[in-house]
């Protein structure tokens, strides 16, 4: 038998990303949904993104891109508009250009991936939520 503690096979995560504009900054906020992932591949993720961290650090080639860790987890957006203001819709294809457009939105993602993945187990903060 299996434990079953939520059935939800994805969760959303809040993210946002700071846009240099004329006289200011702007903060664009967005959701990200990402797929639940099995225990032993979240330690090898977790040990990825380390690895990945020091070798950047270092200026070498990390073992795991932003990209590589999107195309595994992210499945969906929120938040997200065309110049008419209707919603796009989430797509590898859409998250690719967006990501051209707007530089640091990758690495957006990727935060917004780790924080609400990995939380740190707190239970006072996360009955605030």
């Amino acid at each position: 038998m299996a434990v079953v503690i939520t059935k939800s096979p994805a969760f959303w995560a809040p993210g946002f990303l700071i846009i240099p504009d004329d006289e200011k900054t702007l903060t664009f906020e967005f959701k990200a949904r990402f797929k639940r992932l099995p225990a032993e591949r979240s330690r090898e993720l977790i040990a990825l993104i380390e690895e990945s961290r020091r070798a950047s650090a270092l200026g070498k080639k990390p073992p795991l891109t932003d990209k590589a860790l999107l195309d595994e987890v992210m499945c969906d957006w929120g938040g997200f508009k065309d110049a008419d203001g209707a919603p796009v819709p989430y797509t590898p294809a859409n998250r690719a250009q967006a990501v051209e457009d707007w530089f640091g939105l990758e690495a957006a993602f990727t935060r917004a991936f780790i924080e609400a993945a990995w939380p740190e187990q707190r239970r006072k903060e996360a009955e605030k939520n």
